[in-house]
């Protein structure tokens, strides 16, 4: 495998990551993965309907996969013409420009590393509570949180089959888990019978539509990662058509099912029983043998989304790399087919957030977990946003044979609707992270990421005066890759 080492030139095809190595199953394992669907049945469905009083989350679950299938036909459509592993920064870039596409690219890394780096919060805390309900060693939170930064670490730097097999086993275990334990919630109603109303649109009111928008676009973040594994596909037209179908159809599926499960099994006092019990709320459906499965599953889920993001955050620094918007030795790649510099630099930052948590004493659940997730994860939704803007604009300009709908229609109104979910979340941010509205780490967030897109911005006009070939050359069509 011949390694990157600079920029390549519009059109040329790069040489480094593993082509062909990817079948839809696989990349699909990685999007599921990353959606992280355990901890959204377990974790986040329960503290949302505690913190906000809202049962309404069955139908908003439903609007959100709507959108995002919405969404979807124009993003994939785009990705076949522009076959990048740095999605977000290629599509933008192609769409609205260079100096927006770096900005896109830094502001995504930065949101992809804090949802990872969070992972390792929950990991340790929850870790470190498993082996001391199941054995005489109370280990602390950071020593578990290590463990698993060590197995990721390592794992990210092994030929990419390995951890799609490994997510596979991983992720069909979890769904199924999630599905029997809503199957038992479902067949014991609280009153004694069915009664679906949670899924009536009617419910979602025009107060509680900006919480329950902001809470369930972010737990739908992942599926739009199929994107960055195009350069390593089989087929890459058909394989991400049908792993994007797939992942989407399953977090839909589980998270209306779940959610339901929960609204009809507690009926009435599901709001008091989500702020008594908190991840027991969806655990306690089904107690006995396949609640202490999901108790180990719920860890496995977190380990598979810190994997996942980490394979995702790799190939962005490599097309990064790559294209000299940063240092050109993370494009250099391994026999594998893996950036061991893009690799090694993620788990660095990993290890960073780890240390920064022990060193100033932060609490790994708020301050860790809550606090760099919901960050990264709005980080993400802005960008979803900026992305479906930027597929009516190329579009707009080249038809490239795709239809209206396509090109014009589905992902116009996906954007229209994706950014009125992103000023939702704005508008919730301080609900969002669990702190007051004059809180002042909501002006941090804004200041981080605004920051971080001037700073990309600048960036680029910085090399399109300086090193105008490489700015020339930023995220090329891989015309050869995309046929």
């Amino acid at each position: 495998m011949v390694q990157t080492t600079a920029a390549a030139p519009p059109g040329a095809i790069p040489q480094g990551l593993a082509r062909g190595k990817l079948n839809a199953p696989m990349v699909s394992f990685f999007m599921i993965a990353s959606l992280g669907p355990l901890l959204v049945c377990a974790g986040t469905l329960p503290s949302s309907i505690g913190a906000t009083g809202l049962t309404s989350f069955p139908a908003a679950f439903v609007l959100t996969a709507l959108i995002l299938g919405m969404f979807a036909p124009g993003y994939l459509a785009m990705s076949r013409h522009v076959v990048n592993a740095g999605a977000f920064y290629a599509l933008i870039t192609r769409g609205l420009g260079r100096p927006a596409g770096v900005a896109g690219a830094l502001v995504a890394f930065v949101g992809y590393s804090g949802m990872q780096c969070s992972l390792y919060g929950i990991i340790g805390v929850q870790g470190a509570a498993f082996v001391a309900d199941n054995s005489t060693w109370h280990p602390s939170w950071w020593a578990c949180a290590l463990a698993a930064w060590v197995l990721v670490g390592t794992l990210g730097l092994v030929q990419v089959e390995l951890s799609g097999r490994l997510l596979g086993v991983l992720s069909v275990t979890e769904i199924l888990v999630i599905l029997a334990i809503s199957m038992a919630g479902l067949a014991h109603p609280a009153d004694g019978r069915t009664h679906p109303g949670a899924l009536n649109p009617s419910h979602l009111t025009a107060g509680s539509l900006g919480p329950l928008a902001a809470i369930c676009v972010l737990c739908f973040l992942g599926f739009e990662q199929s994107v960055v594994y195009g350069e390593e596909a089989r087929r890459p037209r058909t394989t991400l058509l049908r792993a994007s179908v797939v992942s989407l159809s399953v977090a839909a599926v589980i998270y209306v099912g779940a959610s339901l499960a929960v609204d009809m099994h507690y009926g009435k006092s599901v709001v008091a029983e989500a702020q008594a019990r908190g991840p027991e709320l969806f655990l306690a459906m089904s107690p006995g043998l396949l609640s202490d499965c999901a108790d180990v599953l719920f860890l496995t889920s977190l380990f598979a989304a810190a994997l996942a993001y980490h394979n995702t955050l790799i190939r962005y620094g490599y097309s990064l790399g790559r294209d000299g918007v940063l240092p050109q030795a993370l494009a250099t790649v391994r026999r594998s087919g893996i950036p061991r510099t893009a690799s090694l630099l993620q788990s660095a930052i990993g290890l960073g957030a780890i240390l920064a948590t022990l060193t100033f004493q932060w609490d790994p659940m708020t301050q860790l977990f809550y606090l760099a997730s919901t960050t990264g994860g709005y980080a993400i939704m802005v960008l979803l946003a900026v992305t479906a803007v930027a597929v009516v604009v190329f579009f707009a300009r080249d038809h490239r044979g795709e239809p209206g709908a396509v090109r014009l229609w589905l992902p116009g109104i996906a954007a229209a609707a994706l950014i009125g979910m992103v000023w939702a979340c704005t508008a919730n941010l301080s609900g969002l992270l669990g702190i007051s509205p004059s809180d002042p780490t909501i002006d941090r967030v804004f200041i981080l990421l605004g920051g971080t897109a001037v700073l990309g911005f600048g960036w680029a006009l910085a090399l399109k005066l300086t090193r105008p070939s490489i700015y020339a050359a930023l995220a090329p069509i891989l015309t050869e890759v995309a046929a």
